[in-house]
């Protein structure tokens, strides 16, 4: 029940947070398409940079739900999985499938990419 119970918090947290981020981003004169991009490739830097620092406090008692709190809760729901496919899918309807393309590609790359430079500082 308490992995629940912190999984839970994380992800009301990690949804108002977004929901907050959305709202700034809005201001700004970017496409509607890049405002999940950003808040997705900075949800995979900071898995990225949590991970390797949650495994040196191995010994740590409360590790497991702090993983669980943050990883699967916070991070987990601030970053929007539906929502970057929504925004893909509302793109191919439009037929903008190169703009879809584009997306797709840059999301996954900067993805991964911002988690492999986040897991390396993370282990310095």
């Amino acid at each position: 029940m308490a992995d629940f119970f912190f999984i839970s918090l994380g992800a009301i947290l990690g949804a108002n947070i977004r929901f907050q981020i959305l709202n700034k981003l809005k201001k700004s004169r970017l496409k509607s398409d890049f405002y999940i991009l950003i808040i997705n490739i900075f949800a995979s830097f900071s898995l990225g940079f949590f991970l390797p620092i949650i495994n040196q406090l191995g010994s740590f008692i409360y590790s497991y739900q702090v993983i669980l709190f943050f990883s699967l809760g916070f991070l987990g729901s601030m970053s929007s999985f539906s929502s970057y496919i929504n925004d893909l899918y509302d793109l191919c309807l439009q037929f903008k499938f190169s703009r879809a393309l584009n997306l797709f590609i840059f999301s996954s790359f900067l993805g991964v990419f911002a988690f492999a430079f986040g897991f390396f500082l993370g282990n310095q």
